[in-house]
């Protein structure tokens, strides 16, 4: 955490992960794209997600998501052969930071149930 925690903030902020965060910071982005696809295309239910689902997809899972891989791949530019193995050590399961909410999201997606983000 201590070589990704503030990456990890900013990618929270953004909401570049739909199944590990919420648009709640780009909403100003995302309602406008929701509401044209409201007004323009009223009848528009892709199968077999929701339209809101694809713009999600688009919007965070790809635009933001992509234009932040360079800076996460730079986190880990100049690592010694040492720092990579402590850095992979570090994913052990002893080390293993329990979070709640996630687990509870990817037992309801493993489990067939429908998730409140209406897609995988």
């Amino acid at each position: 955490m201590k070589l990704v925690g503030d990456f990890l903030k900013r990618k929270n902020r953004l909401g570049a992960d739909q199944w590990g965060s919420t648009d709640a910071h780009i909403r100003e982005v995302t309602e406008p794209l929701e509401q044209l696809f409201a007004t323009e295309f009223p009848g528009y239910n892709p199968f077999p997600y929701r339209d809101g689902w694809y713009i999600t997809r688009l919007v965070r899972n790809i635009l933001i998501s992509e234009a932040l891989v360079p800076e996460y791949t730079g986190l880990f530019e100049g690592l010694t052969n040492d720092e990579v193995v402590v850095l992979a050590r570090s994913f052990r399961y002893e080390n293993y930071e329990r979070r709640a909410r996630l687990e509870e999201l990817l037992r309801v997606e493993s489990s067939g149930a429908s998730s409140s983000s209406g897609g995988p």
